[in-house]
Parts: structure tokens; sequence; C-alpha cells
């Protein structure tokens, strides 16, 4: 059977949530989104947590709150480009900073070289989850009187020496989109230490108006209910696969297209584009988040099987993990050079669609051409990264197949040259 892309590690117990809340008629509107919020705050002493339609809405409130036209973020070379599309339709300026080789995180000794008068924050994003050098960077905030913005998209249980990454900073900003775990089934969560701030998204949320209406809930809904499925390898192999594969063949562009359409680069930014949080969704996510531990548990336990097999295959630099840091190894990426388009194409053909990351390098965008700055190790990196598939969903025996034909298609391209 085909391995799909991502999947959704939905048991039992989230579809008893998902069940429940669709049955009983509280689809919308119902009490879990405040259990939810509830059960999270136990997480994040100290601090106040909100759940959003989006990661995204949080980072553009951020913005809107705390930062004017004229003023400068600096953010990491490789990271959500969304996120630099967002800045500058408020007349915020990115300065872009190069990332260290290792982790694709953003180089604590190049961010002091960036500063201006007009610098007003560091953001840094934990890529594919593992933290930051956040001891460096803290020590730089505070030296240089500067806050830190954590894009924690991807890193949810990830901990850099014993502290959850998101509560280092003015704010932690988490995607709780299907394809993040935990997933709220699309969402985002706000952690922050300051209460204005989250007063302002909370008046936000409760603004009259703001109703996501029945057709755009019913829209998500069934988007959601695809979502869902396709994470079944048998239904993403009769339908999803073979639709891919057509379109793959017939206008690749269009492909790219669909795959990377959650980076939100198709316009102007659209801060209710999402809809409100439904009952079933915070239904769902409190499931989720209760199983958390597990879910990261069974990703680490796939990434140390996927390492072992593919240590020494050719070409292939394999993800590393500091020593200092608990990553939650939300994506397991590898950097196959210039192997990577080969690499892609013939894992698609066997039937896993692994995916390509070459769209991390936010520089490069048309839309920060202005800002451009050399940052050489993400133009020398992003091209030649791939992802792999490490979901808790999955079975080991799936992981050890998926690294054994890995290696096969390196090896049999290194014998022919």
């Amino acid at each position: 059977m085909a391995v799909p892309f991502f999947s959704i590690d939905f048991r039992w117990k989230e579809w008893q949530a998902f069940l429940a809340a669709v049955l009983t008629g509280h689809l919308r509107e119902g009490n879990a989104l405040a259990e939810l919020e509830r059960e999270v705050a136990k997480r994040f002493a100290l601090h106040y947590v909100t759940f959003l339609p989006s990661a995204r809405m949080g980072f553009d409130v951020l913005l809107e709150a705390r930062f004017s036209k004229g003023d400068e973020i600096i953010i990491p070379a490789m990271g959500f480009p969304l996120y630099v599309s967002l800045m500058l339709q408020r007349g915020i300026k990115p300065v872009f900073v190069d990332v260290e080789p290792t982790h694709y995180t953003i180089d604590p000794e190049r961010i002091a070289k960036a500063v201006t008068r007009r610098t007003r924050a560091i953001l840094v994003t934990h890529l594919f989850g593992h933290p930051a050098r956040m001891d460096e960077i803290e020590e730089l905030s505070k030296r240089l009187s500067l806050p830190v913005i954590e894009d924690c998209a991807q890193s949810f249980d990830s901990f850099f020496r014993d502290r959850e990454t998101g509560t280092f900073g003015m704010a932690g900003i988490f995607s709780c989109s299907v394809m993040k775990v935990p997933t709220t089934l699309g969402g985002g969560l706000f952690v922050t230490k300051d209460k204005g701030l989250h007063e302002r998204i909370r008046t936000l949320l409760d603004e009259p108006g703001r109703d996501s209406g029945l057709l755009k809930t019913t829209r998500y809904f069934a988007f959601n209910v695809i979502s869902i499925l396709n994470s079944y390898p048998l239904i993403y192999s009769l339908l999803s696969h073979p639709a891919l594969g057509l379109i793959k063949w017939r206008n690749p562009s269009l492909l790219r297209k669909i795959l990377y359409s959650g980076l939100g680069l198709g316009g102007n930014y659209s801060r209710w584009e999402r809809p409100r949080l439904a009952n079933y969704q915070a239904a769902v996510g409190l499931r989720q988040f209760q199983r958390t531990s597990e879910m990261t548990a069974s990703r680490i336990r796939y990434a140390d099987i996927l390492n072992g097999i593919l240590k020494g295959t050719m070409g292939l630099k394999l993800p590393e993990k500091a020593d200092d840091c608990r990553w939650n190894y939300q994506y397991y990426v590898i950097h196959a050079g210039k192997q990577a388009d080969h690499l892609y194409h013939q894992m698609f053909a066997r039937g896993i669609h692994v995916m390509k990351e070459d769209v991390w390098d936010c520089p490069r965008y048309p839309f920060a051409r202005e800002y451009y700055r050399p940052c050489p190790v993400a133009s020398e990196y992003t091209p030649g990264l791939i992802r792999i598939q490490n979901n808790s969903m999955m079975s080991e025996k799936r992981i050890r197949k998926i690294a054994g034909i890995i290696r096969q298609i390196i090896e049999e391209k290194d014998i022919r040259g």
C-alpha cells in the first residue's frame, strides 16, 4: 500500500470525541474549547493560553499590538515565509539572519551584527521541531534589550535544557494544523506572559459578527474529514495517491501548489480566512494533547530506527539532535543534496510520498526581494531537503521498509553513476 505524505494519528479516542460532537449536534458550539484551554494551561504555568483559528492569526495580532510601521524584526533565513509576508503587509522590515548548518535554526553568532537602531525584536523558528540555541539567544535578548518571539509551529513538546519551547519569549506561537502533532484539525495556540496581549486576542475573538458561519464551518469540516480518512494507507492508496500521481505527471507545478497551499502564499492574508475553532475540533484536540507524550515517544523511536538504517548512506546528511535538547521530531528531514529530486521521484513511484522541503529559504521569495541579504547556509541546504514520514500512526515495520527503500535507491544510483 502507498504511504501518504502525512498522517493524523487518529485513534479510537479521537474518533469517539469526533463522533460524539457530530452525533449530539455540538459540531460548532459546546464546552470542549474551554476544557481544552484549561488542560493546556496546566502545562504552561504562569502563562496565558489561547486557541485561535490559526497560528498566523496569532502572529498577525502580535505584530499589530506591539510593532509599528518602519520597525525591524530579526528573522531566520529559514522559516515560515508567510510570516515575512505578514510583516511586510504591516510595513515592518524583516532582517534576515543565516541559520546554523546542523539544525537549520537561527545562528546566534550572527544576530548581533544584524541589529540596528530600528530593531525591535528577534524572531526564532524552531524549524522541524528542533529547539534553537535559546541560551545564547536569551543572553543576546537581555544584553540588547530585544524581546524574543518564538515560532513554535513545529515544536510542541520540544525542550531546551528541560524548558519547553514557547516559554522563552514574549510569546510562543504553535500550529495545531492537520499536519502538526498534536492537532486540533486546524488552529493555533498562543502562549504568553503578557496579560495585555492575551486580553487583546480574547477581545478580538469575542468581537460580535465574527461567527464563522455555517457554510465556512461545513466546508472546513469536510476538509478535515478528508484529511482524517487520507491518513489511512488503504484509502490513500485507492484514491489520493493515483490522483496526485496523475497531477504530478500532467502538471507538476499544480501538484506543488496543492501540497504547499498551507504556506498561505496565494495572496494577501486575511485574519479571518480560517473559521473559529469549532467544538468538534477542540474535542479532538483535547484527546490529542492528552496523548502528546505517547506520540512524541513513537516519533523519537522511529527517528532512531531511520538513523540506524540510513547511517552511512552515501550523500545523505541525517538530522542530528543537540545533547541538551529534547527534540519532538515533528519532521524527520534529511539533506540529500543533488540526489533530492531523484530520491523524491523514485520514492513516489514506489508509493511512498516523501516531501521536498525546499520551501523554507525566505529571502529568495519575490515579495522579500527588496530585503534580500546573502544567507549561504540557507541557500546551500534548502534545495536538498527531503522529509521522511515518521508519524506515530505508522508501524515500525513500515518505517523500516521506508528506510530500506531510501537506502536502496541511493545505492542503485551510486552503482549506475
